[in-house]
């Protein structure tokens, strides 16, 4: 009888170990990340335009005071065309946060840039996001977005590989990333704790697939999950970039499909069966 207790004790011990780690591993990602782009709430203005609000956050006491160089870009253009210009933003920076907004009319699919050099690190952030504005020039077509800047040359280490699916983030969407810079070893974190597939590989690429959620179900259509992504050199002093993805609920993940199949196989038998009934009782007269 101790001989076989003893194993299952084991066992849970184990269990119990792995967990603590999981989440000690989770809480240290928490702790270390760098420059984060946070989607807030966006507003429709009184012409009808759209207010995009992002807010950028830093780990570390005081970090925005100790940084420099605080620079935010956007890239406008569309989940079949991706843009390829980077225009500048202004940020709204104080010794604790950064707010970004941007104003759109139409219809716009962006990617947010932030970069920040602090103590001799440079911290990059991204994130994507589809905007879609209510106003009159929306309904007539495409409207020309209020780019005042003239485009910048700038390069992200991390880089998120379109695809047209990426106009509605879901959990269980698998999306690629490649990171373009040259690098002796790198380091990759999540979260959420789920593991990049794959890693990374000698060209850099790789993939993440968002775990699914089903607290989204009960939070409706519109609730989204914040899922980041780290990635940094392994050298001293080397970049550090996070990637952002504000995921929906799974359309698909959570249906029924064995009952639906079930449901509609025994509609369909039920409707043979009354129609040659009825043709039976048309045949008797």
């Amino acid at each position: 009888m101790i001989f076989c207790c003893q194993p299952r004790f084991t066992f849970h011990r184990l269990l119990a170990l792995f967990v603590v780690a999981a989440l000690c591993s989770s809480s240290a990602l928490a702790d270390t990340l760098g420059l984060v782009i946070h989607s807030q709430v966006h507003e429709t203005l009184a012409d009808g335009a759209l207010a995009a609000h992002y807010r950028l956050s830093f780990q570390g006491e005081n970090p925005f005071g100790r940084c420099q160089d605080i620079q935010v870009f956007w890239r406008p253009g569309s989940v079949f065309r991706p843009g390829s210009a980077w225009f500048p933003l202004p940020a709204r920076c104080d010794a604790e946060s950064c707010g970004v907004t941007i104003r759109v009319d139409g219809m716009v699919f962006l990617t947010l840039l932030a970069q920040v050099r602090c103590a001799g690190v440079l911290y990059q952030a991204q994130t994507i996001d589809s905007l879609h504005a209510v106003n009159a020039k929306a309904k007539n077509g495409a409207a020309p977005l209020p780019l005042a800047e003239a485009p910048v040359a700038v390069r992200p280490a991390l880089a998120l590989v379109p695809a047209p699916s990426h106009y509605f983030p879901q959990t269980g969407m698998t999306f690629s990333f490649h990171y373009q810079e040259a690098a002796d070893g790198l380091d990759t974190a999540t979260n959420d704790g789920t593991a990049l597939v794959g890693a990374i590989d000698e060209r850099g690429d790789f993939q993440f697939t968002p775990s699914h959620d089903e607290s989204l179900n009960r939070r409706g259509f519109e609730a989204t999950s914040e899922r980041i992504i780290q990635v940094s050199e392994r050298r001293p002093g080397g970049p550090v970039s996070t990637f952002t993805l504000n995921v929906h609920r799974s359309r698909d993940a959570f249906l029924h499909r064995k009952s639906g199949i079930m449901l509609f196989i025994g509609v369909a038998l039920a409707s043979a069966a009354l129609v040659f009934f009825l043709k039976k009782q048309s045949w008797r007269r």
